[in-house]
């Protein structure tokens, strides 16, 4: 809408296949492109872009390689926007081992799930960063729904959220890092 020019980066080309179904418009004004690309070796030029976005996404290669790929293609100032899940939580840690234990995920994004290190590893590769946690009583809300209904069930969730500095007990994060 404000005329940026996006690319959209997955290593799956069905993924890329959904965002230009969803977004022809963008695509035939130029203002969008998609390209087939592994988090791993990013086929893109150094500092070449302004902002990199990235959702749920963290788990699905090796952290050291990707956090220094992402550091690598973004521009001095730029900003590097991600919302993630969080791997410190007991009860969201256990779900995804019997996850992976019913083989629907596999090892690896568990291993690289970011947690509090990750965290303060990505923290120390950019000038300023600000997070937040958030989704720290996710896990009660789907019984709580059934009770006191959806949006009541959210409203108490975001007020535990701002209340509960217990950031261990969130179910993911949003970091915004300039370099």
């Amino acid at each position: 809408r404000n005329n940026a020019s996006v690319i959209a980066s997955d290593i799956s080309e069905n993924c890329l296949e959904l965002i230009k179904k969803r977004y022809p418009s963008y695509l035939q004004k130029g203002f969008l492109k998609t390209k087939v690309a592994d988090m791993e070796k990013l086929p893109y030029e150094n500092n070449r872009f302004d902002a990199v976005v990235i959702a749920g996404s963290l788990s699905y290669g090796d952290s050291s390689i990707v956090d220094k790929e992402i550091g690598r293609v973004l521009k001095p100032g730029g900003v590097f926007l991600c919302v993630d899940s969080l791997n410190e939580n007991y009860i969201y840690r256990t779900n995804r081992y019997l996850q992976y234990l019913m083989q629907k995920r596999s090892r690896l994004t568990i291993e690289n799930m970011p947690d509090f290190n990750r965290i303060n590893a990505m923290k120390k590769l950019y000038k300023k960063t600000t997070i937040q946690y958030f989704g720290k009583l996710s896990w009660f809300c789907i019984i709580l729904e059934s009770i006191i209904g959806g949006k009541k069930s959210k409203k108490f969730s975001d007020y535990i959220d701002n209340r509960i500095s217990i950031n261990s007990l969130a179910f993911k994060f949003v970091l915004i890092a300039i370099k």
